[in-house]
């Protein structure tokens, strides 16, 4: 909060530096800060979208090794003031990690935050939400922060990937419940399958998959088939 301790953390090499929202408007402080090409945390309370630019552009002058903390100064936030959104237009804004700093009650806006990209969660601790102080009532106890650690990481690994596919875990769903292509009635070979003689139901052994239901109405039969067979490729033409 000053540049004294500032130095003292520098000297005494601790990975990171974390400046709070109280200096985001104090560009003198930060312009220091960022001489001195430590990684820094910044949260980003009580300020609007043009400054959190002005910090991004007076940092990111000496060196890209900071993050980007949205934040709401109040003691507890109010859900509603969260406006847990503003991370995503950060990362489309600047081209530095993004993170949270949570005030509010609990942990699930915290949480929600992560689901949304954040990199770094700041969350206050304390051994008793009553003590005197401002944030003590929406700090987490440590039993609580290790609950929120456990849920994090959770959401991190059922993000995954964007890439909608099957997965393994689904195959037993698929092999008992996914729908494929039966005959519908007994027909004989070089007969045309109309859209009457195919039916899509769960089936034991599995047709074709039900999506090619119009690639297999108006084939031919290669070989005769009796009413509640699968249907696959190679019995058609």
């Amino acid at each position: 909060m000053d540049m004294v301790s500032f130095d003292f953390l520098v000297n005494i090499k601790v990975p990171f530096i974390k400046i709070s929202s109280g200096d985001s408007n104090n560009s003198l402080f930060l312009k220091y800060a960022a001489s001195k090409k430590v990684p820094l945390i910044i949260s980003t309370g009580m300020v609007d979208k043009k400054a959190v630019k002005t910090i991004y552009d007076i940092i990111s002058a000496q060196h890209k090794q900071f993050c980007l903390l949205h934040c709401i100064s109040a003691y507890p936030v109010p859900f509603e003031d969260c406006n847990l959104t503003v991370l995503q237009d950060y990362m489309n804004s600047f081209d530095v990690p993004v993170g949270y700093s949570g005030q509010e009650l609990g942990t699930a806006v915290a949480l929600g935050a992560v689901a949304l990209g954040a990199k770094v969660l700041e969350k206050h601790i304390t051994l008793d939400k009553s003590m005197k102080g401002t944030d003590h009532v929406c700090s987490l106890t440590p039993t609580e922060f290790q609950q929120l650690v456990r849920d994090v990481r959770v959401i991190e690994a059922a993000l995954g990937n964007p890439i909608k596919k099957v997965v393994t875990s689904e195959i037993p769903c698929i092999d008992k419940l996914q729908k494929s292509l039966v005959m519908g009635s007994t027909k004989n070979k070089g007969e045309i399958l109309y859209p009457g003689d195919v039916k899509i139901k769960v089936a034991e052994p599995k047709g074709l998959n039900a999506l090619h239901f119009e690639e297999v109405i108006y084939k031919t039969l290669v070989y005769d088939k009796k009413e509640d067979e699968p249907l696959n490729e190679g019995d058609f033409c």
